[in-house]
């Protein structure tokens, strides 16, 4: 994957988040537990993008770039992954 395809794909799985959690807010009790499947989607989309970005990172340290922008896009591409983590845990 090109790192420039990467920026632009990178926020789709944190932007999926919160539409998605906009979306089951409107429902209440078991409606919420009915929309729960909807939030794997952004979670695994999220951990697809971050291996990819890992080894974006990798590249662009090889090559003697700047990791700046690239590991920046890859934490947000993260934000849904640790989210769902983070949530497990505490459950």
């Amino acid at each position: 994957m090109k790192p420039r395809l990467f920026y632009v794909i990178a926020w789709l799985p944190l932007a999926l988040l919160l539409g998605v959690q906009l979306y089951a807010r409107q429902f209440d009790g078991w409606g919420r537990w009915a929309a729960a499947p909807l939030f794997l989607l952004p979670v695994i989309l999220s951990a697809v993008l971050v291996v990819f970005g890992v080894a974006i990172c990798r590249r662009e340290a090889a090559a003697g770039r700047a990791l700046a922008a690239m590991a920046t896009a890859t934490l947000a591409a993260a934000i849904p992954a640790l989210w769902f983590v983070v949530r497990v845990l505490a459950s």
